[in-house]
């Protein structure tokens, strides 16, 4: 009885000292990463922060041409369907997706809620007036096009407000 009861002791202590193995290798673990970031972010702080020189500012005077300029933003017309004919006959249509160039916000804006307007005026005038290449009645004259969207976009605004016309995507069915 006795030996059995050294030998469950035994037992015992050598589990132990697996579980104990175990500990002291996640104990290191931890140690090492907390001494690996400490160190880090000492090396971080004294040569991420050396001393600055004084710069000397120079004063630059803005143009009045420069502060004036604004950014260029876009006024999307999406799903614009358009007919390309030839002699009267209508080939086929094109979907489209326009993008109009204004100057700024204030001027999007204002073509934005001009978009039904020139929409309509729009399709009017490609009812009238093919959009194909007057050399291949297949192809879309796309220099041609986006020119008179342009024109006829600003004279139903009354200014100069779109200053480029982009074709983004043109599907034909």
């Amino acid at each position: 009885m006795a030996d059995e009861e050294k030998q469950e002791d035994g037992a015992q202590e050598e589990s132990g000292s697996g579980g104990g193995g175990k500990k002291l290798l996640i104990i290191g673990l931890l140690a090492g990463i907390i001494v690996g970031g400490g160190a880090g972010a000492g090396a971080f702080f004294m040569f991420g922060s050396a001393p600055e020189e004084p710069v000397e500012e120079e004063v630059v005077e803005e143009e009045p041409e420069l502060s004036k300029q604004k950014e260029l933003v876009f006024a999307r017309m999406e799903k614009f369907t358009v007919p390309l004919m030839y002699k009267g006959r209508v080939l086929r249509y094109v979907i489209m997706d326009l993008n109009l160039q204004v100057e700024g916000n204030d001027q999007k804006l204002l073509v934005v809620q001009a978009l039904p307007i020139i929409r309509d005026a729009l399709l009017r005038e490609v009812s009238e007036h093919t959009i194909a290449n007057p050399n291949n009645p297949n192809v879309i004259d796309f220099e041609g096009f986006t020119k008179r969207v342009t024109k006829i976009g600003n004279e139903i605004m009354g200014e100069r407000l779109i200053l480029k016309t982009l074709v983004i995507e043109a599907r034909g069915y």
